[in-house]
């Protein structure tokens, strides 16, 4: 069954490195043991956070964990 996760709404400030941050986040939790859709939401999140940053690469876990549900 398909799964839709929603990202997070942020104010959207440098799109740069958005994606390679979901799909990085995303890895990093499959390895660690995440169910695909929890850590598909993580990555969003993580994504989301990037783009609020005005240079890509510095979002933080304690960042992400305010976006999760």
């Amino acid at each position: 069954a398909a799964t839709r996760v929603q990202a997070p709404v942020v104010s959207h400030f440098n799109p740069i490195g958005g994606g390679q941050t979901l799909v990085a986040a995303m890895l990093v939790r499959l390895v660690h043991g995440d169910d695909p859709v929890d850590a598909l939401r993580y990555a969003a999140a993580a994504a989301s956070v990037n783009v609020t940053h005005d240079e890509p690469g510095y979002a933080t876990p304690a960042e992400v964990a305010i976006l999760l549900p």
